[in-house]
């Protein structure tokens, strides 16, 4: 099924725009922009992504944070002989300037609504000593928030709580046990249980945290029927959620585990590549097995270095051996840092990712390139776009036009 895509833009250049989503066979309507003011701000019941003509004008700025709000993708279109609006484009995900653009683009949004009609639950574990689960889970977040707006990252890490720390989140906003709170009511409404989350916008998309803070606190205490249900209205609501837990070790409980490996749609253990990092994992990994024996488990080693003697190979037929897991991969300079230009994820994050989405890698068109219209460009964009230059004249829905000015 084709996105249905709300466009923010000028009256002409709706025209062009609204032919060309004709032609791709995907559904475009007027969000705002035209030359009469509405009557009333418009609605994003129904719409998918939006598509927005850059501006510094405050009605275009204030609606398209409406859209962020909602989690919808949001496009730029930049025309030359606009003043941008450098808050309004940190907003957009892409800012498309061709034909292929605005058809790849679409093509990632309907990826995006199919991987998230079913949503999924991933507990992401290791061994204590282990060192990479939080950074496993935020990369596989924001790799997960490129092709899907429902992403959700929960800190159950009861022993040494980092995700609020490494995302820069105030000590005093958790949302994790207000979450658990509101979850003891049974039948418990969905935006009630997302109040508390933090939303965390990234350059490739944006995510949802419920953070535990930084303080440890005692996993004795879980409400067990509160957690089942938090996670399972979640998942139903096509969110998919990735859970990083406390390290396992011996002579510990592990009652987060227990209550969401029988649940967990994918369970990631992480695993340092020494011959003691092996081992300890081994005996983890076995503790998984043992709460839920049919758990779909998948295997992260970190990348060995040099003065490590075993080979990769040798590393895989260990942990294949004594774990029974086929789905073993290496992590390659995996990062949890959020700015662009660290935001480069594993090839086995890239990888399980779209495993947990269902789709499979390397079939979307190559994404939209980010650049601006020049005047020469505009005609290549949509055959019928404008042949007249439109300009800002003070307020946004009393547009001019230059008559005279054409390509």
């Amino acid at each position: 099924m084709s996105p249905r895509i709300g466009a923010i833009m000028r009256g002409e250049l709706w025209e062009a725009f609204a032919e060309a989503c004709k032609d791709i066979g995907c559904d475009a309507v007027l969000l705002s922009g035209g030359t009469e003011q509405a009557a009333s701000p418009p609605s994003f019941d129904s719409i998918d992504a939006v598509v927005v003509e850059l501006s510094e004008h405050q009605e275009v700025v204030d609606l398209v944070q409406r859209a962020r709000k909602l989690f919808l993708p949001i496009g730029g279109i930049a025309l030359e002989d606009n003043v941008q609006s450098s808050a309004l484009e940190e907003l957009c995900e892409v800012v498309l300037s061709s034909r292929e653009d605005v058809t790849a683009w679409v093509q990632v949004i309907s990826e995006r609504e199919i991987g998230s009609e079913k949503g999924s639950l991933t507990v992401v574990c290791g061994a204590h000593g282990a060192p990479g689960r939080t950074t496993v889970t935020l990369s596989l977040a924001r790799e997960l928030s490129k092709k899907s707006a429902k992403v959700v990252v929960i800190d159950a890490d009861h022993s040494a709580p980092s995700l609020g720390f490494l995302l820069a989140v105030p000590q005093d906003i958790g949302g994790f046990q207000a979450a658990l709170r509101s979850a003891r009511v049974e039948g418990v409404d969905i935006n009630t249980l997302l109040a508390p989350m933090i939303v965390l916008n990234q350059p490739e998309g944006a995510y949802r945290l419920l953070s535990a803070g930084i303080i440890p606190w005692e996993e004795k205490s879980l409400d067990q029927k509160a957690l089942e249900r938090l996670l399972s209205r979640v998942v139903e609501e096509g969110f998919h959620c990735v859970l990083d837990t406390a390290a396992i070790s011996t002579g510990t409980t592990h009652r987060m585990l227990e209550i969401t490996a029988p649940l967990a749609t994918h369970v990631v253990g992480i695993t340092h590549p020494s011959d003691v990092g092996v081992a300890r994992f081994i005996r983890a990994w076995s503790v998984i097995t043992a709460l839920e024996p049919r758990v779909s488990g998948k295997i992260l080693v970190r990348a060995p270095s040099k003065a490590l003697s075993r080979s990769r190979d040798a590393l895989r037929q260990t942990l294949w051996e004594y774990t029974d897991c086929e789905e073993i991969s290496f992590l390659d300079n995996p990062t949890a840092r959020t700015d662009q230009a660290e935001s480069t994820s594993s090839p086995a994050i890239r990888a399980l990712a779209h495993e947990i989405l269902g789709t499979r890698e390397g079939s979307v068109t190559s994404a939209p390139t980010t650049r601006r219209i020049s005047q020469k460009a505009r005609s290549r964009l949509f055959p019928a776009l404008i042949r007249k230059r439109l300009a800002y004249r003070g307020d946004f829905s009393g547009l001019r036009l230059h008559q005279d000015d054409t390509f």
